[in-house]
């Protein structure tokens, strides 16, 4: 047999053009029309099986279920003892009841600090109020300490009211000093 030389780059060509090839059937099975399809086929013939089971089978545990009466499901039904409840459930209530109770907590120091609150605005405006009936009092007992003199009597119940133009300054008393 004589050795049939092949060239080196049809050899080349030759892999280059069977790769193509091959990534382009693999991107044609990665189109996502495929992908749906095949994944309604399977589903399809998933839900033929489970039809086919069921026409076969005709099984209905609601009515097959039977209640049995035992002490345990009498004293739940008379209110006596409360159902089963499972550790993590329990837990998780009693958290809820935790939480509950720390927001109510918050919640009362928030509404006593608010009264606390108010009840230092209106002590400090009460304050405010009695220092300015004080200084109003203050100057009222002032001015009644000052007597006013006959002749100033005389001059203010005048008709003409003031004849002379004069400004009347009470006297400095040692008594008002």
């Amino acid at each position: 047999m004589p050795k049939i030389i092949r060239s080196p780059r049809r050899d080349v060509e030759n892999i280059r053009r069977k790769n193509v090839e091959d990534n382009q059937i693999f991107l044609e099975s990665l189109l996502m029309t495929n992908i749906r399809a095949d994944f309604l086929h399977s589903a399809r013939s998933i839900l033929r099986k489970h039809e086919r089971d069921r026409t076969k089978k005709k099984l209905d545990f609601e009515q097959n279920k039977k209640e049995y009466t035992t002490r345990y499901n009498e004293k739940v039904k008379s209110g006596e003892i409360g159902p089963f409840v499972p550790e993590w459930q329990r837990e998780l209530e009693e958290k809820k009841k935790e939480a509950e109770k720390r927001l109510l907590e918050k919640e009362r120091k928030k509404l006593e600090f608010e009264q606390k609150r108010q009840e230092y605005k209106m002590r400090k405006e009460e304050e405010l109020f009695e220092k300015e009936l004080r200084k109003v009092e203050q100057q009222i007992a002032k001015e009644e300490k000052r007597k006013l003199s006959p002749w100033i009597i005389y001059y203010k119940n005048c008709p003409n009211g003031n004849p002379y133009g004069r400004v009347f300054k009470p006297r400095l008393r040692k008594v008002d000093q």
